[in-house]
């Protein structure tokens, strides 16, 4: 497992209090660097999210750097796990990563289910724009 990804996903698996995990999401998702909205497209937009949540990766000396916002809270905190976990990984480490390190925090016990299916969709965003990178070796 990428460390910062599992540092955040240990992190999260370690609070036993639903509230903490929480509100651990709602500190990522204050911690976002600003998005441009000019970048708040449809091309951008993650279909699959009940709120509006968008994401832009960027290819760089064969690493990925994604960006992204959502207009509420619990998804742009989401949203945030997975930038912050991802940050600077070849495309071929984010493919080979499995939804079930999210299912391992115990936030699918506690979101609601278009909550989780929002967690889905951003991860699965992320993994196509990775199958995109590496098919373009970038």
């Amino acid at each position: 497992m990428i460390p910062a990804l599992q540092n955040i996903l240990d992190e999260l698996s370690a609070m036993p209090d639903s509230t903490e995990k929480l509100k651990f999401l709602l500190s990522l998702a204050d911690d976002l660097p600003e998005f441009p909205e000019n970048e708040k497209t449809s091309k951008n937009k993650i279909h699959g999210c009940a709120s509006n949540a968008y994401l832009v990766a960027e290819y760089r000396n064969g690493k990925m750097y994604f960006r992204g916002d959502s207009d509420a809270q619990i998804p742009k905190g989401i949203l945030a796990l997975f930038l912050f976990g991802c940050e600077g990984l070849a495309p071929q480490e984010i493919l080979e990563l499995s939804p079930e390190m999210f299912e391992k925090t115990g936030l699918k016990n506690i979101l609601s289910p278009s909550r989780v299916n929002g967690a889905y969709a951003i991860f699965a965003r992320m993994k196509e724009e990775a199958g995109k990178c590496k098919m373009q070796n970038c």
